[in-house]
């Protein structure tokens, strides 16, 4: 099998069916792919809306029907990683549109490119409503709007969303096997995210590169109740949910990428500084992300570190020297 794309729901029987239509138009040639849907909790008729719809459609690839009860995309998305079979991972929300391309493209891309890790593109948005006049400056906390970049390899702090997101199922397996995600991400109704930065994070500490192409692109659908303030508020105080742990990452990132003299130097610096910002002697010297550096480097002082990143470093072996 060369591609599995993979669909999370939480109730998502009035908003896939242009999913799942567009799905079953995609321009496959000699591609063989499997549509998974996990049901994540669904209280709605999700599976039998899916199952019915993709029957009047033909069928056009086998569905397979996979159950996660823990809440969570996160560990909806490992879940379904787990059950598929084809060698490339599309994650496709439920009510994203993909172009007809999209599946081909991405297996091309990924044959291309054989260290790139996870790959994607960009939504573009439409609704059943007008569009406020505040949206526009929102867009990018939607997944939507084409960002200001050629087609290439991403350059260091741009990271991949996780809508229409392509990844390599075996590399996906081995960055969660054995440490789960930090995150849970949308967890119901719950507006929690970072999901889909996390894994751009691993992507790249294990040693993978992400690509971004303006050929993958989708429409993303956002109903009228999407588009209300009240909804907005609660999207953006999502996305501070996961700040302790992505800012774990990318120091692991950035301490990865450093020269041996740069880690040198970061190590004697936090070692020096350490001894006063535990005593608070220092204000503006942060103890926590010093006791971090050390314990990324060396092993050592283990119990005053950030948690988030001892987690990342007994679950993925990064081997900062």
């Amino acid at each position: 099998m060369d591609t599995s794309v993979v669909i999370c729901c939480y109730n998502s029987a009035a908003r896939i069916v242009p999913t799942l239509t567009h799905l079953a138009a995609q321009e496959l040639g000699s591609l063989s792919c499997e549509l998974l849907l996990v049901d994540n909790k669904c209280t709605d008729d999700t599976v039998s809306v899916v199952e019915k719809t993709w029957q009047d459609l033909g069928s056009p690839y086998p569905l397979i029907l996979v159950d996660e009860p823990k809440p969570g995309l996160s560990h909806a998305r490992k879940t379904g990683v787990g059950a598929a079979s084809g060698a490339f991972i599309v994650f496709c929300d439920d009510d994203n549109w993909l172009s007809p391309g999209y599946l081909h493209e991405v297996a091309n891309l990924f044959q291309k490119y054989p260290r790139v890790g996870a790959l994607g593109g960009y939504g573009m948005a439409c609704s059943d409503a007008a569009f406020p006049d505040w949206f526009s400056a929102f867009q990018h906390g939607y997944a939507v709007g084409k960002p200001d970049l050629d087609t290439g390899f991403l350059p260091s702090g741009i990271y991949l969303t996780g809508a229409g997101m392509a990844v390599r199922r075996e590399l996906f397996l081995k960055l969660f096997d054995r440490q789960d995600s930090l995150l849970t991400d949308r967890a119901g109704k719950e507006l929690s995210s970072g999901g889909d930065t996390e894994i751009c994070l691993r992507v790249l500490l294990s040693g993978y590169s992400l690509y971004y192409s303006n050929d993958l692109h989708f429409r993303h659908f956002i109903p009228k109740s999407r588009l209300r303030p009240e909804y907005r508020d609660r999207l953006f105080q999502g996305f501070t949910s996961g700040a302790s742990q992505i800012n774990a990452y990318e120091l692991l990132w950035q301490l990865k990428r450093a020269s041996f003299a740069s880690k040198v130097g970061a190590l004697v610096k936090a070692s020096f500084r350490l001894p006063f910002s535990r005593l608070g002697l220092v204000a503006r010297w942060d103890a926590r992300r010093d006791a971090a550096v050390i314990f990324a480097l060396t092993g050592c002082f283990s119990r005053w570190a950030d948690t988030c990143v001892i987690q990342i470093c007994n679950g993925m072996p990064i081997q900062l020297w």
